[in-house]
Order: C-alpha cells, then structure tokens, then sequence
C-alpha cells in the first residue's frame, strides 16, 4: 500500500510543536506501508496522487488553505476514486460557524439559539428587537477573535454597519468616536492611493462581509467541554474561561481529569459522530438549565491538548455503552490505524 502524503507543520501559541505529516510517517514505516511526499500546490500533485492508493492532508485553517483543500480532497476522493484524510463527511464544515449552525438545526441537534442574516436592513430589525447581551461569531476563524459579546445596541450597529460594509478581519471593534474613525479611515485612503487593495484578505487575515450570525448568550457556564472523537474513541476535557472572559477558546487553561466530564457528553458525541459519519470531528459543549448544547464542531483541533488525556473512552458499536481505556493514545496514530484500515490496497474504501 502506497499513501501521499502533505506535509504540514505548526506551532501552537503554547509552544506545541504540531505535525500529523511527520507522524503518519513514522508510523507507517512502522507497519511497513510506503509513504510518498507531494505538493499540493505543485501543478503535477494529482499526477503523483493518482499513483498512490490513498491521500492524506492535515489542512490548516486558513483560507488558502482551506480552499486548495477544498478543491483538491474533492477532486481526489471523487474524481480518482481514492481514499483520503479527512472524507467529505469529515471535512463539509471545516471552518465555517454559519453551516454548523444550519446542519445543527437540520439535524435537531441542541446547540444555542442562532440567527443568520444576509442582508443589511434584516439584520437591524433583529439588533433593535434583541435580548443584550448575544454572541456575535465570524463563520471563520481560531481561539478567540471570531467570537464576541455584543453587549447594547450600540455595539451592535456598529458591527452590523462593518458586516455589511466594508467587513472585519475580527470582531473585536477599536473604540468609537471621530477621531478613532477618522484614522482608520485615514490609513485605509493611504493604502488605497499606495496601489493596494485594502480589502483583499490575506493568509493570514479573512475577510468576512455580507452576513450577521448572532447566537444567544448562555450564562453561568465557567467552562466548555472539548469531545474530540477518533472512530470508537473519544477524548475529553474541560476548558477553563480566561479570567473575566465567558470564551474558554485559547484560555491554555485545561483539565484532563476524566472523572469531572459529563458520560451524557461522551455519548452524545459518539452519537453524533456517527450520523455525521466522520473520521473524527471534536465537539465544544456547554449547558443551559443542565442540558447540554453544542457550540461548534472543529476539524482542526489542537493535537496537544488532546494527547495528554490520560486515556480515552472506547465504544464498540452504536448501542454499547461506552467504557474507559486507562491508556495513552496519540490522536496521530488512531487517525492513521483506522485510515489503512479502511482502505483496499488497490484503492477504495472497505465496506
């Protein structure tokens, strides 16, 4: 068996250094499967793939990124027929916050109330009507600077004006008032006569315009649980909020004691896992009034965290409950076990 391979590499802002590419490697040369290197961005990367039996890219979740991933994990699991990392029904959400939000609705999931609007006046008529404070969240984006409190009308004008005019990078505003306004505006002219375009989005920088999603703030939540599920596995842990923040996103701040994570949580992800059919796929949950809620759904979660949880729930099959393995397993390696095991050596995936 012959696997292409992209290789990705990051560090994380807690000095974890992060390669699924790397690993895959190490373990493949361990169970005697060939591995070969290529360059999606190279124009001969389907050439290479199409000699391979499988393919496997840990994308980041940039928008460049996303979009070469996009097009080229499409072209290759349905075009060559060839099996890949991650499968359509693991990667349809990556990084867009306003198709979770539909999907979970379509699918009767419990997550917070969310209200997604494509047109300026729509989204006014529901500022001006709404309980303060709610959660404005960018389709797109890591940690914490897609997510913010919206606090008063005020606040919410503003960056219902931003959406619908000239967009945000991030949601956090800098300060109102003319002077503030008029440098910004300053800067941009400065651009502009400079020959650049100051709305193009970038590498490292997305754009986003032409939409409001808004989600109902739930309170006297101190934490979020992180479920990331590998096949029959699931890892959890607690996240702790930043101090006098309600976002636990990036907060460093992590709990691995297993004994503190909700077994209604761990179910409900394997559940959902399932019906989602997804090679893994990491859930954030809180709670409202004690029923849990999902915020979003992440592709491209932080292998750190998740590989010192000192162990990992295993459930069997669909109606077996699930049961506690007291042992350490690398997210790396369950991804790649249960990706050869999948496929035919001559191409295609196991039924």
């Amino acid at each position: 068996m012959k696997i292409a391979i992209q290789p990705d590499a990051v560090m994380h802002p807690s000095g974890e250094r992060q390669s699924y590419s790397e690993q895959w490697e190490r373990y493949a040369d361990q169970k005697g499967v060939e591995t070969v290197r290529v360059d999606v961005w190279g124009p001969d990367v389907l050439e290479r793939i199409r000699e391979c039996d499988a393919f496997m890219w840990r994308c980041m979740p940039s928008l460049k990124e996303r979009s070469r991933a996009a097009a080229l994990l499409h072209a290759v699991e349905f075009g060559l027929n060839l099996p890949v990392f991650p499968s359509w029904n693991t990667r349809w959400h990556l990084e867009d916050k306003a198709l979770q939000a539909q999907m979970f609705e379509a699918m009767d999931l419990p997550h917070p109330l969310t209200w997604l609007f494509h047109d300026r006046d729509r989204a006014l008529d529901f500022v001006r009507r709404a309980n303060y404070p709610f959660v404005l969240k960018l389709a797109s984006g890591i940690r914490s600077g897609a997510v913010r409190l919206v606090e008063n009308l005020q606040q919410a004008e503003r960056l219902v004006d931003r959406l619908f005019g000239e967009g945000l990078y991030w949601v956090d505003l800098p300060p109102s008032g003319g002077i503030n306004e008029a440098l910004r505006r300053g800067r941009r002219a400065i651009g502009a006569l400079r020959g650049r375009n100051v709305d193009a989005p970038s590498d490292e920088r997305e754009l986003h315009r032409g939409y409001f999603l808004a989600q109902e703030f739930v309170p006297n939540n101190d934490f979020d649980t992180r479920i990331a599920v590998v096949g029959n596995r699931a890892f959890g842990f607690r996240r702790l909020n930043r101090p006098d923040d309600f976002r636990a996103s990036g907060s460093g701040q992590v709990d691995w004691d297993p004994a503190r994570i909700d077994a209604e949580l761990v179910r409900m992800a394997f559940d959902i896992s399932r019906r989602l059919q997804a090679q893994t796929v990491a859930f954030d949950f809180i709670k409202k009034n004690g029923k849990p809620l999902i915020l979003e759904l992440t592709l491209t979660y932080a292998t750190w965290a998740v590989n010192r949880c000192p162990g990992f729930w295993w459930q069997e099959s669909a109606d077996a409950d699930p049961v506690w393995c007291d042992q350490s397993v690398r997210v790396e390696q369950a991804l790649f076990d249960d990706f050869v095991q999948g496929c035919h050596p001559e191409g295609g995936v196991a039924q």
